[in-house]
Formats: structure tokens, C-alpha cells, sequence
């Protein structure tokens, strides 16, 4: 894929500062609110979930990126670890659908539902698009890392959260 510098520079700056705010972002505001401590603590043993995901993957595969193995491949942006799965995209669709699904259980209308779940998928979507365009992910590897995202995000909402959130509401509870 050919890009104007322009258009290398925006996706250089959306594919990392993107993913930093939608890693920071639920982080900061649920702990800077005491009552959403759970959810902080919910949040918090997601996101290192999702590192342990993408580390364990990454290793596991030892696939290269596409610029190592390609010299016609030029990357915009480098990087020394395994490219299968692509981490900025499991983390981008993790997190997106874990807030989509954390959403989804208030008593939100279906139109703002939905309007939300197309931004959580097109903000995942575009963090991937934006590997792809700096070439340091091939095509398979993106869509790996998404969906994983999405199994990340449902295991966690549906087997981890339920027992989860009861035990840490204990802990916070039972103040020693």
C-alpha cells in the first residue's frame, strides 16, 4: 500500500496515541470515581489479561512481520517482537468490546447500543487499518489480533466478571 507522507504522520499518531487513550482512558476515570473502584479493578485485570494474551501469542508463533521477510515492504514505524497477532488490534477490539459489553448492561436504549458497538468497532477496525498501512502487519495478522479482541472481551465479561466483581466488592467492602 502506497501513502502520502501526510497520511503516514496521522496514522503513525492514531495507532499509538488511540490505543494508549482507550488503555488509559477506563483506567483513570474509574479509579478517579470511588464507586466504580469494581470496575477499575475489573479493568485493570483486563488489560493485563490482554498483555498476557498478545505476550504468550506473539512468542508462541514467532511469526514475522512483514517487512522482515519482504524487502518491497516498507515499515513507518518498527518494531523488535513477533508480528502474529497484531497486539495493537487484539487491544484496540479487547478493550472497545469490554466497554461496548460493560455498556450494554445498563438500560441504554438499542439505537444508542448500536450507535455505540459501531464505534467500538470502527475505532478496533482503524487501529488495525493503521498497522496494515505502516506495514508492520500483514492482513492475517490483523484479523487474528481483532479476533482475539473479541474473545478476550467475552470471556471477560461473561466467565471472569461474574465471579470477579462479587469478590472484589467483598474486599472493598471488608476494609481492614
Amino acid at each position: 500500500m502506497h501513502a502520502s507522507s501526510t497520511q503516514i504522520e496521522f496514522w503513525k499518531i492514531w495507532t499509538d496515541y488511540g490505543l494508549i487513550v482507550v488503555q488509559a482512558a477506563p483506567l483513570l476515570i474509574f479509579y478517579i470515581i470511588p464507586k466504580e473502584r469494581v470496575r477499575f479493578f475489573y479493568y485493570l485485570v483486563l488489560f493485563s489479561f490482554v498483555m498476557l494474551v498478545m505476550n504468550v501469542t506473539k512468542l508462541s508463533y514467532a511469526d514475522p512481520r512483514p517487512y522482515w521477510v519482504a524487502s518491497d515492504i516498507v515499515a513507518y514505524k518498527c518494531s523488535n517482537q513477533y508480528g502474529n497477532p497484531s497486539g495493537h488490534s487484539e487491544t484496540s477490539m479487547g478493550i472497545a468490546m469490554t466497554l461496548w459489553l460493560d455498556y450494554a448492561f445498563t438500560n441504554a436504549s438499542n439505537l444508542r447500543k448500536g450507535v455505540l458497538l459501531f464505534a467500538a468497532l470502527l475505532f478496533a477496525f482503524s487501529i488495525g487499518y493503521s498497522r496494515l498501512i505502516l506495514g508492520v502487519h500483514s492482513l492475517d495478522q490483523i484479523i487474528y489480533g481483532l479476533s482475539l479482541g473479541v474473545w478476550i472481551a467475552f470471556t471477560m465479561q461473561y466467565c471472569v466478571r461474574p465471579d470477579l466483581d462479587p469478590h472484589v466488592t467483598s474486599l472493598l467492602e471488608n476494609k481492614a
